[in-house]
């Protein structure tokens, strides 16, 4: 009797030290101030109104100053874990891609973009996502419209250009498509908006 008591304490102990151990490390590992969350697939955030939206370029603007903030979602499981390193890295390539205007080119793509960082396109929409608060084609999307909003303000010439040759101007495939964005984003069509302009 005093053995199988002896062994059903020992039994328990054990199992609370497991417990124990188990919580500790699960903890340990939420805080790790290296842990970045899962990118789930990329879907498309709503449009933010443009009076809403922070301004990422200034034309003639001084490059500006790497600063990488660092931001992570909590309770979050993650599988994916980027060093501070690749993602000081690769912050600071978005800062220079942003700068030089890069994002005017039409082959510009989350997959060419992480190419051309030298890293993965998780890596890449991950880090866009916490440091911009936006996925990739929102983000690519409201440079371009914002870029253009300020060539309106120091390009008067530009307002007399067909819509299509704007679109391509700032790298839209498509005339539909740009309209489309532009109406998104800014509240009214590219025409409406150039012809409120032009009676300024």
């Amino acid at each position: 009797m005093t053995t199988t008591y002896l062994v059903f304490s020992l039994l328990i102990l054990l199992l609370l030290i497991g417990s124990a151990y188990i919580l500790i490390k699960r903890k340990r590992e939420k805080n790790s101030p290296l842990e970045i969350s899962t990118v789930e697939p990329e879907v498309e955030l709503p449009l933010t109104p443009m009076e809403e939206v922070k301004t990422l370029i200034e034309v003639d603007a001084d490059p500006k100053p790497f600063i990488i903030e660092q931001k992570r979602l909590e309770n979050y499981e993650s599988s994916i874990k980027i060093s501070l390193k690749t993602e000081q890295k690769i912050v600071k390539q978005l800062v220079e891609f942003e700068n030089k205007k890069d994002f005017l080119k039409k082959e510009i793509s989350l997959n060419y973009l992480a190419e051309k960082f030298g890293t993965n396109t998780k890596y890449l929409s991950e880090i866009i996502r916490t440091q911009r608060q936006q996925t990739f084609n929102n983000y690519l999307n409201e440079l371009r419209i914002q870029y253009l909003l300020s060539e309106f303000n120091h390009r008067p010439a530009l307002l007399t250009k067909k819509i299509s040759e704007i679109a391509d101007k700032i790298g839209f495939a498509s005339h539909s498509a740009f309209s489309t964005i532009f109406t998104q984003m800014v509240g009214e069509s590219p025409s409406s908006y150039i012809k409120k302009l032009k009676q300024e």
